[in-house]
C-alpha cells in the first residue's frame, strides 16, 4: 500500500468553487473586467517541466524575489521546473501561456511543503484584467512512483479560493489563501488533489 501521508494531500469536490480572484481581491482595486473566454479552451494539459516560458521578467524585483525564494525554501527531493499559467477568474482553470500586459500587482505563496506561487494581475492590450501565474512545485516521490514533478504527468490545474493581500508598501504583495488541484495519474486518475497555499513569511515584511 502506497504511503502518501507525508504530503497530506487531500481529495476535494469536484464542483470547483468560482476563482475568488474576482470575489475576494477586488475590494481595494474596484471592479475588473473578465478574461477572454479563448483562456479556457485547454487546462494545463503537458506535463509538468517541458519548457513552459518563465513569466517573471529578468531584472525586476520580483524575478530576484523569486530566485530568493527558491534559494531559501528549499525542496528535499528537488524542486521541478517553473509552470506558467493563465489563470480564468470565472471558473479557476489555469491555461498553460501567458497574457501579455502592464503588471498591475504581483503576489507570492508557499505551501508548507515549499511549492511557491506567483501571481500577476494585469491589464491587456483590450484593456482587461487578466492573471499570469507561475507554479513551482517541490517534487514528491516513493519507492513506487513519483507523484509531483516532470515524471508525474500532472494534469488539470485549477485555482480555487484565492485571496490576494493588502499592499504595504513592498515590491509584491503575500498571497493570504489559495488552492491549486490538480490531476496526477500516481495519486488518481479521476480525483483531483489539492495543495494550500499561504503567507510567506521569512522575518521580512518584505521577504
Amino acid at each position: 500500500m502506497k504511503n502518501l501521508t507525508a504530503y497530506k494531500l487531500k481529495p476535494i469536490a469536484k464542483k470547483v468553487s468560482i476563482f475568488a480572484l474576482t470575489l475576494l481581491m477586488i475590494a481595494s482595486c474596484g471592479s475588473d473586467n473578465k478574461t477572454s473566454s479563448s483562456n479556457t479552451n485547454s487546462t494545463g494539459t503537458s506535463p509538468i517541466g517541458s519548457g513552459n516560458p518563465i513569466l517573471i521578467d529578468p531584472g525586476t524585483p520580483q524575478h530576484a524575489t523569486w530566485s530568493n525564494l527558491k534559494g531559501q525554501i528549499t525542496c528535499p527531493m528537488g524542486r521541478a521546473a517553473d509552470m506558467a499559467f493563465i489563470a480564468n477568474p470565472n471558473t479557476g482553470e489555469l491555461t498553460q501561456g501567458q497574457v501579455a500586459g502592464t503588471s498591475q500587482s504581483t503576489y507570492f505563496g508557499k505551501s508548507t511543503h515549499g511549492d511557491l506561487m506567483f501571481i500577476d494581475r494585469l491589464t491587456d492590450s483590450t484593456g482587461q484584467t487578466a492573471y499570469n501565474i507561475v507554479l513551482s512545485y517541490c517534487v514528491y516521490q516513493d519507492s513506487y512512483a513519483q507523484y509531483i514533478g516532470p515524471n508525474a504527468g500532472m494534469t488539470n490545474f485549477v485555482a480555487h479560493g484565492i485571496s490576494l493581500g493588502p499592499d504595504k508598501g513592498c515590491p509584491s504583495r503575500n498571497i493570504t489563501t489559495g488552492n491549486v488541484q490538480f490531476i496526477s495519474p500516481n495519486f488518481d486518475t479521476y480525483v483531483p488533489y489539492n495543495i494550500h497555499y499561504q503567507p510567506i513569511t521569512l522575518g521580512n515584511e518584505c521577504f
